[in-house]
């Protein structure tokens, strides 16, 4: 950000998690893990229409992303690195966050810590007040809780434990079609 003028602005953000809300995960066992090629990628419905709106009132979009199969050596960083780049360059995301330890790394980008929203806070010098999260997962949902935005959980009803959030919908497309009127009401 080059000048004074542009580094007093604060900015919003729009948190996306990448497996279950921008792209579909194969689902295992009612589990979500991760596709390991780009041509299995297929986006979620309704997600392009969400980022479209987002964008267009002046929110940052932004994905921040769990990838631990790096650390677990099941995929290269290279190759989570060009599918990153891909979703990223498809759905004309403005940044891509992603941590690839293991919970055992106890590392502070992990979610459900807030290091990538932390991260990206102060490379978009964004007020996390007027930020939100998308998450299909209680780790999105609580790292959300734990950074004080506004939390919006895709619940698909995963064999996991389950954390309240502001808002929650069956899928991408229910909330496609509910996402203006929560922008429009949330007065901050």
């Amino acid at each position: 950000m080059g000048n004074d003028r542009q580094k007093k602005i604060k900015n919003k953000i729009f948190f996306f998690d990448r497996d279950g809300v921008l792209i579909r995960p194969k689902i295992i066992n009612n589990k979500p893990y991760s596709f390991n090629t780009i041509k299995e990628i297929n986006f979620c419905r309704g997600i392009k229409s969400i980022l479209s709106l987002t964008k267009k009132l002046g929110y940052i979009n932004v994905m921040i992303t769990n990838q631990p199969d790096v650390a677990r050596k099941k995929i290269h960083y290279t190759q989570v690195v060009k599918i990153n780049s891909y979703i990223q360059k498809e759905l004309s995301l403005d940044a891509v966050y992603m941590c690839t330890h293991e919970e055992k790394n106890r590392c502070r980008c992990r979610k459900p810590k807030i290091g990538l929203i932390i991260k990206a806070q102060k490379e978009w010098n964004a007020n996390l007040n007027k930020s939100y999260i998308v998450g299909d997962r209680w780790k999105d949902i609580m790292c959300g809780i734990q950074a004080k935005i506004k939390t919006i959980f895709i619940n698909y009803s995963y064999h996991e434990k389950y954390v309240t959030s502001n808002y929650s919908f069956k899928s991408i497309l229910s909330l496609s079609k509910k996402i203006k009127s929560i922008l429009n009401n949330d007065v901050r």
